[in-house]
């Protein structure tokens, strides 16, 4: 919805600009009667019906966005972050947490969550790839909404809204019980009461 948003006032911005050109200082007398020589944009200013110049603008709008969209594709602007090793998932937490003393941790099968226990403080550290970025959080059991297991997927609701709903895919289902209750210390009871 943001991008036909912003393609429709795009266009507007457009049309109000190739308007000014073709008013001048006397309407009747545009671009074509001072002279100036033929072209996409002699075509464009003198196309006589404004709807037809709306759907010109839009056209060649439209056709930019997909330009540019296709340039931040092949320049690789959509590659998906990835916690590449624990050992980088400990220094992102060190970066943004400069206190954050590591305990033990696991990585998500898939590469885009890390889970790092904190020395003596119940606290956890939260590695999250979310599209190019890595998010940080530092987190104790009670922010934890609720936590599922189904197979050896361990999905975490977290009571912060800002911060989206977490699955951290293992390689069995009993590494996964296992995390379970060490992040809720409880591997019973699955919902907590927000």
């Amino acid at each position: 919805m943001a991008p036909l948003i912003g393609l429709f006032l795009a266009s507007l911005v457009i049309q109000a600009a190739i308007t000014d050109k073709l008013a001048g200082p006397d309407p009747g007398h545009g671009l074509r009667q001072q002279g100036k020589g033929g072209g996409l944009a002699s075509a464009l200013f003198h196309v006589k019906n404004p709807v037809m110049t709306s759907l010109i603008i839009i056209l060649v709008s439209a056709l930019a966005i997909a330009a540019l969209i296709g340039l931040n594709a092949w320049m690789g602007g959509w590659t998906p972050s990835r916690v590449e090793s624990l050992e980088a998932a400990v220094t992102r937490l060190r970066q943004d947490l400069l206190s954050f003393e590591p305990a033990d941790g696991v990585m998500a099968k898939d590469q885009r969550a890390a889970i790092i226990l904190e020395k003596n403080t119940g606290r956890i550290g939260l590695v999250v790839a979310q599209g190019d970025i890595l998010v940080t959080r530092l987190i104790t059991p009670s922010e934890i909404s609720k936590a599922e297991i189904d197979d050896t997927v361990l999905a975490l609701r977290f009571r912060d809204f800002t911060f989206p709903d977490t699955k951290f895919a293992f390689d069995d289902a009993e590494a996964a019980a296992k995390w379970l209750e060490r992040l809720t210390g409880d591997i019973e009871i699955h919902d907590r009461p927000s």
